[in-house]
């Protein structure tokens, strides 16, 4: 009886202990928050890199508050993510071809990838299939696999993880109306938000759905941490003034309403990811930003020089592809910031758009291959193809994707 009693309390405890990772982790406790310093406030919110009023008195309360819906938000997210890499790592257990330390990476490493797709509003099986092909080569690389378990994982995900629907482009641009429900974790975090709205009572149907719209696709973007940024603020309330014709006392409900659930967000987010690289990729994108105005501001400087003294510039982009890396640079620039997004928004999968930019990368692997006419129609017919593939847009619009890029690849030939 006795041995009975403790495998019941053995078990409780286990269970216990393992129940708060079942879900997305949980952040520290308001009352803590609101005990802290202005100064310790202050560091807290430049940490997550949120908008606020250093004369705001009240920082330390509304921080609890944040905190509070953080650890609320926990509640639509990681269901799926765990559910799927608790069961990769029991496989990978299971085939005793890995040490635990390499199986704790391997897994770690699988369950940052997901929640990032997760939090993108991404996570479709598609792209759960192209990611995780990724990290199972990387992991090859690295020694560190059990073939023999591979396939049950690729069969866990079909098992896991819907099939991303199709959507036409013009339904994704011109729909006014709430998207059907997609399982995706940041739609039911996004009709909690609506739910809110709807009860304030001072907005339309019609302005709650468009502002529901414009926030996902505002919080989706690939960069956590401009998220809830005082320049991203500015953007998305821009935008919902516009889209949803507000006037200036529902502009000021709804900021009111939104600013308490983004930044609650936001915290729970970036804890949830526990991605460092998204600090340091942040700063270095300020960096590189400021860099880039200098820069500017100096060629600008030097050519009206030369041109006072008679003489003709050098252009930038040939001082940009002087070398092989530079061109895989430059093209990861363009490729970011003139087509990634644009993509997500028209209704491309994460799995397509890497497909479309993995083959451009392959065909022209240095940059004297730019030279070669017959390699920019292999990119643009492919293209082109692919995209009628994918049904996403019309042919028309097509067409016009592919002139651009052609266009681009042509002017970056003549600068070699």
């Amino acid at each position: 009886m006795k041995r009975l009693l403790y495998a019941v309390i053995l078990a409780l405890v286990f269970v216990l202990a393992i129940a708060p990772i079942a879900r997305a982790d949980a952040p520290m406790s308001a009352d803590k928050v609101q005990a802290w310093t202005k100064d310790k406030v202050s560091a807290f919110l430049q940490k997550y890199n949120l908008a606020y009023d250093d004369r705001d008195q009240t920082l330390a309360e509304k921080l609890a508050g944040y905190q509070q819906l953080a650890k609320e938000n926990a509640n639509y997210f990681g269901d799926k993510v765990n559910s799927f890499a608790d069961k990769a790592k029991t496989r990978l257990q299971s085939d005793k071809e890995m040490s635990e330390a390499q199986i704790d990476k391997v897994v770690t490493d699988l369950r940052h990838r997901l929640r990032k797709l997760e939090l993108q509003g991404e996570l479709s099986r598609d792209n759960v299939e192209y990611h995780l092909d990724k990290w199972w080569r990387q992991s090859e690389k690295k020694g560190a696999t059990a073939s023999a378990k591979w396939q049950q994982i690729q069969d866990d995900v079909k098992s896991t993880f819907a099939a991303q629907k199709p959507t036409a482009w013009y339904q994704r641009i011109f729909s006014a109306g709430p998207a059907p429900s997609s399982g995706q974790s940041i739609d039911r975090w996004l009709d909690n938000v609506r739910s809110q709205l709807v009860r304030a009572k001072k907005l339309s149907d019609e302005q709650v759905n468009q502002v529901i719209a414009q926030l996902r696709q505002a919080v989706t973007i690939k960069n956590l941490n401009k998220v809830a940024s005082p320049h991203w603020y500015e953007r998305l309330y821009h935008r919902i003034e516009k889209n949803a014709k507000l006037s200036q006392d529902q502009l000021e409900s709804v900021k009111d309403d939104l600013s308490k659930q983004i930044d609650a967000y936001k915290i729970f987010a970036v804890d949830y990811a526990g991605d460092k690289k998204d600090d340091a990729m942040a700063w270095l994108e300020g960096i590189h930003h400021h860099c880039g105005k200098a820069m500017d501001s100096a060629y600008t400087w030097y050519d009206a020089l030369l041109q006072k003294l008679g003489l003709q510039a050098k252009t930038k982009d040939k001082l940009i592809l002087n070398s092989d890396g530079d061109w895989k640079k430059r093209f990861d620039r363009y490729w970011q910031s003139k087509h990634l997004e644009a993509y997500r928004r028209l209704g491309y999968s994460e799995a397509q758009i890497n497909d479309m930019k993995d083959y451009i990368q392959r065909t022209f692997t240095n940059r004297h291959e730019l030279k070669q006419s017959s390699k920019i129609e292999q990119v643009t017919d492919y293209l082109k193809r692919y995209m009628q593939n994918a049904r996403v847009q019309t042919s028309a619009q097509i067409q016009n994707e592919v002139n651009k890029i052609k266009q681009q690849l042509e002017e970056w030939k003549a600068k070699l």
